[in-house]
């Protein structure tokens, strides 16, 4: 060995024979190192899907809805009629219950005024969730007051009215995003 070395070690022994037993226990931790992290393994994030703005939800008219009996602001049922997937996931499962609004209802009357009816379905139901719906149906009967004038003045015009069992389709106002149920 050379004499550089030798130096050295005998410099090492010396200082390590100075340090009382206790203290060098005590070092011997400190410098360990610290045990490595566990590694965090990052929350699965749900996958999710996306149904566009302006999808197509077929909708059936769970009653008659009639310019004769409902006034305007009078809510309504309407049932999905089939199921609503992106890809292989059903996210508005058929027999979902959406809920439709009288926006104007005027009955018929005397002298052959037709009645009107416009209505709209606004939101569908699925869990605890509402999906906002845009659509518009506008009816007006035949007016038949000209005839009515020549003819009988006692004669009424029709009330509106869409029957229970009527289909429609109304449409998503924004897009809508759904979680991917995970598969055991």
């Amino acid at each position: 060995m050379n004499h550089y070395c030798a130096s050295l070690l005998a410099c090492l022994t010396t200082v390590a024979a100075s340090i009382p037993p206790f203290a060098m226990a005590q070092s011997a931790e400190v410098s360990a190192a610290p045990p490595a992290p566990i590694a965090a393994t990052p929350a699965q994030v749900p996958d999710t899907v996306t149904l566009a703005a302006g999808s197509a939800i077929p909708l059936r008219f769970l009653s008659t809805v009639s310019s004769g009996t409902h006034a305007r602001g009078q809510q309504f049922d309407l049932e999905v009629t089939d199921n609503i997937n992106v890809g292989s996931t059903i996210v508005i499962p058929a027999g979902s219950i959406a809920t439709g609004e009288v926006i104007h209802a005027d009955r018929a009357r005397g002298l052959g005024k037709a009645g009107e009816l416009i209505i709209s379905a606004r939101f569908v139901t699925v869990g605890e969730r509402q999906i906002k719906l845009r659509s518009q149906l506008s009816m007006t009967g035949q007016n038949k007051s000209m005839q009515a004038l020549y003819l009988v003045p006692w004669i009424h015009g029709k009330n509106l009215e869409v029957p229970a069992e009527t289909e429609v389709i109304a449409r998503t106002v924004s897009e809508e995003k759904f979680e991917v149920p995970s598969t055991p």
